[in-house]
Protein backbone atom coordinates (compact mmCIF):
# COMPACT_ATOMS: atom_id res chain seq x y z
CA UNK A 1 0.00 0.00 0.00
CA UNK A 2 1.38 3.40 -0.96
CA UNK A 3 0.53 6.73 0.56
CA UNK A 4 1.54 10.04 -0.97
CA UNK A 5 3.04 12.29 1.67
CA UNK A 6 3.33 16.05 1.56
CA UNK A 7 6.69 17.45 2.59
CA UNK A 8 6.37 21.13 3.58
CA UNK A 9 10.15 21.61 3.34
CA UNK A 10 10.01 21.03 -0.44
CA UNK A 11 8.72 24.58 -0.86
CA UNK A 12 12.10 25.95 0.22
CA UNK A 13 13.73 24.59 -2.95
CA UNK A 14 13.64 26.44 -6.30
CA UNK A 15 10.47 25.78 -8.37
CA UNK A 16 12.37 23.74 -10.96
CA UNK A 17 13.78 21.49 -8.22
CA UNK A 18 10.42 21.07 -6.45
CA UNK A 19 8.84 19.99 -9.74
CA UNK A 20 11.53 17.42 -10.47
CA UNK A 21 11.52 16.10 -6.90
CA UNK A 22 7.78 15.58 -6.94
CA UNK A 23 7.64 14.10 -10.46
CA UNK A 24 10.83 12.07 -10.80
CA UNK A 25 12.34 11.27 -7.41
CA UNK A 26 10.10 9.07 -5.24
CA UNK A 27 8.15 11.44 -3.06
CA UNK A 28 6.20 8.34 -2.01
CA UNK A 29 6.88 6.27 1.10
CA UNK A 30 5.59 2.70 1.29
CA UNK A 31 4.19 1.01 4.37
CA UNK A 32 5.93 -2.31 4.91
CA UNK A 33 4.21 -5.45 6.16
CA UNK A 34 4.20 -6.35 9.85
CA UNK A 35 6.48 -9.34 9.18
CA UNK A 36 8.99 -7.16 7.31
CA UNK A 37 8.75 -4.58 10.08
CA UNK A 38 9.47 -7.24 12.67
CA UNK A 39 12.57 -8.32 10.73
CA UNK A 40 13.71 -4.72 10.49
CA UNK A 41 13.30 -4.26 14.23
CA UNK A 42 15.30 -7.42 14.88
CA UNK A 43 18.10 -6.15 12.68
CA UNK A 44 18.09 -2.78 14.37
CA UNK A 45 18.05 -4.49 17.78
CA UNK A 46 21.21 -6.44 16.90
CA UNK A 47 22.85 -3.33 15.48
CA UNK A 48 21.98 -1.24 18.52
CA UNK A 49 23.19 -3.91 20.97
CA UNK A 50 26.50 -4.15 19.16
CA UNK A 51 26.93 -0.39 18.86
CA UNK A 52 25.20 1.04 21.92
CA UNK A 53 28.45 1.82 23.69
CA UNK A 54 29.94 3.75 20.79
CA UNK A 55 26.69 5.08 19.31
CA UNK A 56 23.96 5.39 21.98
CA UNK A 57 21.56 7.25 19.64
CA UNK A 58 21.06 4.02 17.67
CA UNK A 59 18.94 2.71 20.57
CA UNK A 60 16.25 5.17 19.53
CA UNK A 61 15.48 3.38 16.27
CA UNK A 62 14.23 0.20 17.95
CA UNK A 63 11.57 2.01 19.97
CA UNK A 64 8.59 1.91 17.58
CA UNK A 65 7.50 1.18 13.98
CA UNK A 66 6.84 4.88 13.52
CA UNK A 67 10.54 5.47 14.03
CA UNK A 68 11.31 3.54 10.83
CA UNK A 69 8.89 5.67 8.84
CA UNK A 70 10.49 8.79 10.27
CA UNK A 71 13.93 7.40 9.42
CA UNK A 72 12.79 6.90 5.81
CA UNK A 73 11.51 10.47 5.64
CA UNK A 74 14.76 11.80 7.11
CA UNK A 75 16.76 9.76 4.62
CA UNK A 76 14.75 11.20 1.73
CA UNK A 77 15.35 14.71 3.07
CA UNK A 78 19.10 14.09 3.12
CA UNK A 79 18.99 12.66 -0.42
CA UNK A 80 17.09 15.71 -1.67
CA UNK A 81 19.57 18.01 0.01
CA UNK A 82 22.53 16.23 -1.61
CA UNK A 83 20.85 16.34 -5.02
CA UNK A 84 20.25 20.05 -4.57
CA UNK A 85 23.90 20.66 -3.65
CA UNK A 86 25.26 18.50 -6.48
CA UNK A 87 22.95 19.48 -9.32
CA UNK A 88 20.49 22.25 -8.66
CA UNK A 89 22.69 24.81 -6.99
CA UNK A 90 24.23 25.52 -10.40
CA UNK A 91 22.39 28.77 -10.99
CA UNK A 92 24.97 31.01 -12.62
CA UNK A 93 25.98 34.38 -11.22
CA UNK A 94 25.57 37.83 -12.74
CA UNK A 95 29.29 37.85 -13.54
CA UNK A 96 28.95 34.58 -15.43
CA UNK A 97 25.98 35.89 -17.41
CA UNK A 98 28.04 38.87 -18.47
CA UNK A 99 31.04 36.66 -19.27
CA UNK A 100 28.84 34.43 -21.42
CA UNK A 101 27.66 37.40 -23.47
CA UNK A 102 31.18 38.75 -23.85
CA UNK A 103 32.51 35.42 -25.10
CA UNK A 104 29.71 35.29 -27.66
CA UNK A 105 29.42 38.93 -28.75
CA UNK A 106 32.22 40.85 -27.06
CA UNK A 107 29.60 43.02 -25.34
CA UNK A 108 27.09 42.13 -22.60
CA UNK A 109 24.54 44.53 -24.10
CA UNK A 110 24.25 42.46 -27.30
CA UNK A 111 21.50 39.87 -27.73
CA UNK A 112 20.71 37.15 -30.26
CA UNK A 113 18.85 38.12 -33.39
CA UNK A 114 15.35 36.85 -34.11
CA UNK A 115 16.50 34.00 -36.37
CA UNK A 116 18.73 32.65 -33.58
CA UNK A 117 15.99 32.99 -30.95
CA UNK A 118 13.60 31.01 -33.18
CA UNK A 119 16.11 28.33 -34.19
CA UNK A 120 15.67 24.77 -32.94
CA UNK A 121 16.48 21.27 -34.21
CA UNK A 122 13.85 20.28 -36.78
CA UNK A 123 14.00 16.95 -38.62
CA UNK A 124 12.47 16.12 -42.00
CA UNK A 125 9.63 13.59 -42.12
CA UNK A 126 10.33 10.23 -40.43
CA UNK A 127 10.61 7.16 -42.70
CA UNK A 128 11.49 9.35 -45.69
CA UNK A 129 14.52 9.82 -47.94
CA UNK A 130 15.66 12.64 -45.65
CA UNK A 131 14.49 11.25 -42.29
CA UNK A 132 18.00 11.78 -40.88
CA UNK A 133 18.22 15.39 -42.01
CA UNK A 134 17.84 18.63 -40.07
CA UNK A 135 16.29 21.68 -41.67
CA UNK A 136 18.64 24.65 -41.70
CA UNK A 137 17.50 28.18 -42.47
CA UNK A 138 19.77 30.79 -43.96
CA UNK A 139 21.91 32.73 -41.53
CA UNK A 140 24.41 32.10 -38.80
CA UNK A 141 22.58 29.16 -37.26
CA UNK A 142 23.42 26.93 -40.23
CA UNK A 143 26.99 26.36 -39.09
CA UNK A 144 25.88 24.86 -35.77
CA UNK A 145 22.99 22.89 -37.30
CA UNK A 146 25.22 21.34 -39.94
CA UNK A 147 27.90 20.49 -37.38
CA UNK A 148 25.26 18.64 -35.37
CA UNK A 149 24.02 17.08 -38.61
CA UNK A 150 27.44 15.53 -39.11
CA UNK A 151 27.28 13.95 -35.65
CA UNK A 152 23.77 12.65 -36.34
CA UNK A 153 25.02 10.96 -39.51
CA UNK A 154 27.96 9.48 -37.62
CA UNK A 155 25.66 8.01 -34.97
CA UNK A 156 23.19 6.55 -37.48
CA UNK A 157 25.83 5.14 -39.84
CA UNK A 158 28.66 4.03 -37.59
CA UNK A 159 27.50 3.84 -33.97
CA UNK A 160 23.91 2.64 -33.80
CA UNK A 161 23.19 -1.07 -34.19
CA UNK A 162 20.57 -1.69 -36.85
CA UNK A 163 19.61 -4.28 -39.41
CA UNK A 164 19.65 -1.76 -42.25
CA UNK A 165 22.62 -1.03 -44.49
CA UNK A 166 24.03 1.99 -46.28
CA UNK A 167 21.54 4.81 -46.85
CA UNK A 168 18.71 2.74 -45.39
CA UNK A 169 20.32 3.32 -41.99
CA UNK A 170 19.55 7.02 -42.47
CA UNK A 171 16.14 6.82 -44.11
CA UNK A 172 14.24 4.14 -42.21
CA UNK A 173 14.12 5.88 -38.85
CA UNK A 174 11.10 6.86 -36.76
CA UNK A 175 10.41 10.05 -34.84
CA UNK A 176 11.64 8.39 -31.66
CA UNK A 177 14.86 7.34 -33.41
CA UNK A 178 15.30 10.91 -34.62
CA UNK A 179 15.20 12.05 -30.99
CA UNK A 180 17.68 9.35 -29.99
CA UNK A 181 20.05 10.38 -32.78
CA UNK A 182 19.81 14.05 -31.81
CA UNK A 183 20.45 13.26 -28.13
CA UNK A 184 23.48 11.16 -29.08
CA UNK A 185 24.82 13.90 -31.38
CA UNK A 186 24.42 16.65 -28.80
CA UNK A 187 25.91 14.56 -25.98
CA UNK A 188 28.85 13.60 -28.18
CA UNK A 189 29.62 17.25 -28.90
CA UNK A 190 29.28 18.31 -25.26
CA UNK A 191 31.46 15.42 -24.07
CA UNK A 192 34.15 16.37 -26.59
CA UNK A 193 33.95 20.00 -25.47
CA UNK A 194 34.48 18.80 -21.89
CA UNK A 195 37.62 16.93 -23.03
CA UNK A 196 36.07 13.53 -22.36
CA UNK A 197 35.68 14.17 -18.64
CA UNK A 198 32.40 16.02 -18.18
CA UNK A 199 29.46 17.62 -19.95
CA UNK A 200 27.13 20.44 -18.96
CA UNK A 201 23.55 20.65 -20.20
CA UNK A 202 21.80 23.99 -20.09
CA UNK A 203 18.00 24.24 -19.74
CA UNK A 204 15.58 27.08 -19.06
CA UNK A 205 13.83 27.22 -15.68
CA UNK A 206 10.62 29.04 -14.81
CA UNK A 207 12.13 31.81 -12.69
CA UNK A 208 14.82 34.39 -13.40
CA UNK A 209 17.94 34.01 -11.26
CA UNK A 210 19.40 37.51 -11.28
CA UNK A 211 18.55 41.16 -11.83
CA UNK A 212 20.21 42.58 -14.99
CA UNK A 213 22.71 45.40 -14.53
CA UNK A 214 22.90 48.63 -16.50
CA UNK A 215 25.40 47.23 -19.03
CA UNK A 216 23.51 43.96 -19.52
CA UNK A 217 20.49 43.68 -21.83
CA UNK A 218 17.96 41.05 -20.72
CA UNK A 219 16.48 38.63 -23.27
CA UNK A 220 14.08 36.77 -20.91
CA UNK A 221 15.72 33.37 -21.27
CA UNK A 222 19.45 33.73 -20.61
CA UNK A 223 18.53 35.00 -17.15
CA UNK A 224 16.60 31.77 -16.50
CA UNK A 225 19.17 29.16 -17.50
CA UNK A 226 20.25 26.41 -15.14
CA UNK A 227 23.16 24.03 -15.57
CA UNK A 228 23.23 20.26 -15.08
CA UNK A 229 26.67 18.66 -14.82
CA UNK A 230 27.40 15.06 -15.82
CA UNK A 231 30.54 13.01 -15.42
CA UNK A 232 29.43 10.11 -17.63
CA UNK A 233 28.62 10.56 -21.30
CA UNK A 234 25.80 8.02 -21.18
CA UNK A 235 24.11 9.90 -18.32
CA UNK A 236 24.28 13.17 -20.24
CA UNK A 237 22.85 11.48 -23.34
CA UNK A 238 19.94 9.99 -21.39
CA UNK A 239 19.20 13.33 -19.72
CA UNK A 240 19.14 15.10 -23.08
CA UNK A 241 16.85 12.44 -24.56
CA UNK A 242 14.51 12.74 -21.56
CA UNK A 243 14.38 16.51 -22.23
CA UNK A 244 14.67 16.36 -26.02
CA UNK A 245 11.71 18.69 -26.54
CA UNK A 246 13.77 21.43 -24.87
CA UNK A 247 15.95 21.32 -27.99
CA UNK A 248 13.59 20.36 -30.82
CA UNK A 249 10.25 22.03 -30.01
CA UNK A 250 9.20 25.28 -31.63
CA UNK A 251 9.86 28.20 -29.30
CA UNK A 252 12.30 26.18 -27.20
CA UNK A 253 15.40 28.28 -28.02
CA UNK A 254 16.93 24.84 -28.58
CA UNK A 255 19.89 25.90 -30.68
CA UNK A 256 20.93 28.64 -28.26
CA UNK A 257 20.59 26.21 -25.34
CA UNK A 258 22.92 23.81 -27.14
CA UNK A 259 25.41 26.62 -27.82
CA UNK A 260 25.30 27.63 -24.14
CA UNK A 261 25.78 23.97 -23.17
CA UNK A 262 28.84 23.78 -25.41
CA UNK A 263 30.36 26.88 -23.84
CA UNK A 264 29.78 25.72 -20.28
CA UNK A 265 31.01 22.20 -21.08
CA UNK A 266 34.18 23.73 -22.46
CA UNK A 267 34.19 26.47 -19.73
CA UNK A 268 34.35 30.15 -20.62
CA UNK A 269 38.01 30.30 -19.58
CA UNK A 270 39.06 27.56 -22.00
CA UNK A 271 37.00 29.11 -24.81
CA UNK A 272 38.89 32.38 -24.38
CA UNK A 273 42.15 30.44 -24.48
CA UNK A 274 40.98 28.56 -27.60
CA UNK A 275 40.38 31.88 -29.36
CA UNK A 276 44.07 32.56 -28.85
CA UNK A 277 43.75 36.34 -28.95
CA UNK A 278 42.88 36.29 -32.68
CA UNK A 279 39.38 37.53 -31.88
CA UNK A 280 37.67 38.60 -28.69
CA UNK A 281 34.43 36.70 -29.28
CA UNK A 282 32.84 33.84 -31.21
CA UNK A 283 29.99 35.48 -33.12
CA UNK A 284 29.98 38.35 -35.60
CA UNK A 285 27.14 40.63 -36.66
CA UNK A 286 26.67 40.76 -40.42
CA UNK A 287 23.76 42.41 -42.26
CA UNK A 288 21.62 42.38 -39.15
CA UNK A 289 22.21 38.74 -38.27
CA UNK A 290 24.76 36.80 -36.24
CA UNK A 291 27.34 34.69 -38.05
CA UNK A 292 29.25 31.83 -36.42
CA UNK A 293 33.03 32.07 -37.12
CA UNK A 294 34.58 28.93 -35.66
CA UNK A 295 34.58 25.67 -37.72
CA UNK A 296 37.43 23.55 -36.39
CA UNK A 297 40.54 21.73 -37.64
CA UNK A 298 41.49 18.35 -39.15
CA UNK A 299 38.74 18.82 -41.72
CA UNK A 300 40.18 16.92 -44.67
CA UNK A 301 40.99 13.66 -42.91
CA UNK A 302 38.50 13.12 -40.07
CA UNK A 303 38.13 9.90 -38.11
CA UNK A 304 34.88 9.14 -39.92
CA UNK A 305 34.25 9.97 -43.63
CA UNK A 306 32.01 12.95 -42.82
CA UNK A 307 32.97 16.49 -43.78
CA UNK A 308 31.48 19.80 -42.71
CA UNK A 309 31.82 21.99 -45.79
CA UNK A 310 31.42 25.68 -46.52
CA UNK A 311 30.32 25.90 -50.14
CA UNK A 312 30.01 29.51 -51.30
CA UNK A 313 29.67 30.56 -47.69
CA UNK A 314 26.89 28.05 -46.99
CA UNK A 315 27.55 25.19 -44.57
CA UNK A 316 26.64 21.67 -45.65
CA UNK A 317 27.61 18.04 -45.06
CA UNK A 318 29.43 15.62 -47.38
CA UNK A 319 29.74 12.00 -46.29
CA UNK A 320 30.37 8.41 -47.26
CA UNK A 321 28.65 5.28 -45.96
CA UNK A 322 31.95 3.36 -46.20
CA UNK A 323 33.82 3.65 -42.91
CA UNK A 324 37.01 2.33 -44.53
CA UNK A 325 37.21 5.08 -47.13
CA UNK A 326 39.90 7.03 -45.28
CA UNK A 327 41.80 4.08 -43.84
CA UNK A 328 42.22 1.85 -46.90
CA UNK A 329 43.75 3.47 -49.98
CA UNK A 330 42.21 0.84 -52.26
CA UNK A 331 38.77 2.24 -51.40
CA UNK A 332 39.73 5.60 -52.90
CA UNK A 333 39.86 4.49 -56.53
CA UNK A 334 36.15 4.77 -57.28
CA UNK A 335 33.76 5.54 -54.43
CA UNK A 336 30.47 7.21 -53.58
CA UNK A 337 29.80 10.39 -51.62
CA UNK A 338 26.53 11.87 -50.44
CA UNK A 339 25.70 15.52 -49.97
CA UNK A 340 23.11 17.40 -47.92
CA UNK A 341 22.91 21.19 -47.75
CA UNK A 342 20.09 21.64 -45.23
CA UNK A 343 17.88 23.65 -47.56
CA UNK A 344 14.18 22.91 -47.74
CA UNK A 345 14.40 22.74 -51.53
CA UNK A 346 16.59 19.61 -51.39
CA UNK A 347 14.17 16.68 -51.46
CA UNK A 348 16.65 13.80 -51.53
CA UNK A 349 20.27 13.14 -50.69
CA UNK A 350 22.56 13.98 -53.61
CA UNK A 351 24.55 10.94 -54.75
CA UNK A 352 27.98 11.52 -56.31
CA UNK A 353 30.47 9.02 -57.75
CA UNK A 354 34.13 10.02 -57.47
CA UNK A 355 36.78 8.47 -59.75
CA UNK A 356 40.32 9.31 -58.71
CA UNK A 357 41.93 7.25 -61.53
CA UNK A 358 40.32 9.06 -64.42
CA UNK A 359 42.47 10.82 -67.04
CA UNK A 360 41.90 14.02 -68.89
CA UNK A 361 42.01 12.26 -72.31
CA UNK A 362 39.12 9.97 -71.41
CA UNK A 363 35.86 10.97 -73.07
CA UNK A 364 33.43 12.89 -70.88
CA UNK A 365 35.89 13.18 -68.02
CA UNK A 366 37.96 16.02 -66.68
CA UNK A 367 38.57 17.59 -70.13
CA UNK A 368 35.30 19.48 -69.92
CA UNK A 369 35.80 20.75 -66.40
CA UNK A 370 39.42 21.78 -67.06
CA UNK A 371 38.62 23.75 -70.21
CA UNK A 372 39.32 27.51 -70.00
CA UNK A 373 36.22 29.40 -68.92
CA UNK A 374 34.37 26.22 -67.99
CA UNK A 375 32.41 26.67 -64.77
CA UNK A 376 32.82 23.82 -62.29
CA UNK A 377 30.35 23.24 -59.46
CA UNK A 378 31.78 24.50 -56.18
CA UNK A 379 31.18 21.14 -54.52
CA UNK A 380 33.34 19.41 -57.14
CA UNK A 381 36.11 21.94 -56.54
CA UNK A 382 35.87 21.27 -52.79
CA UNK A 383 36.11 17.50 -53.39
CA UNK A 384 39.23 18.02 -55.50
CA UNK A 385 40.98 19.75 -52.60
CA UNK A 386 40.99 16.29 -51.01
CA UNK A 387 41.31 14.20 -54.22
CA UNK A 388 43.09 16.33 -56.85
CA UNK A 389 42.07 15.68 -60.45
CA UNK A 390 39.14 13.43 -59.53
CA UNK A 391 36.18 13.13 -61.88
CA UNK A 392 32.80 13.61 -60.22
CA UNK A 393 29.54 12.20 -61.56
CA UNK A 394 26.27 13.57 -60.17
CA UNK A 395 24.22 10.51 -61.20
CA UNK A 396 21.32 12.48 -62.59
CA UNK A 397 21.19 15.19 -59.93
CA UNK A 398 21.50 18.80 -61.07
CA UNK A 399 24.89 20.04 -59.82
CA UNK A 400 24.93 22.41 -56.86
CA UNK A 401 26.71 25.57 -57.99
Amino acid sequence: MERNLSFPWVRFFPPSLSHILNSRLFVTLSYISSQDLCECRKGLQVLSNASATAFPPLLFWRSSPASLLFLNALTMLLIYFLIYILFFSLEISTTTHQGLRKVLFGDASRVFSRDWAQAHFRFREPHSDLAYALEADKGGTRAILMAVQGNIIKYLLFVRNTEYTHLERLCKISQKEQGEALAAALADSLWAAGEGREATVCLISAASHFVPTADYKADNFTERIQLFNFFEKAAAQKFIFDHINCFKSEGSKGLILFLYSLLFSRTLERVQKDLGGTTAHLLEFSCGTVICTQVGSVLKTPKFPIWLCSINGMHSVLFSTNRLLLSDWKMEHVFHLYFYNGQRGQTRTAHLTVDTHSHHWEEGRCADTSSPGKRSPSLEMAIRTRWPGAAVSWNGTDPFF
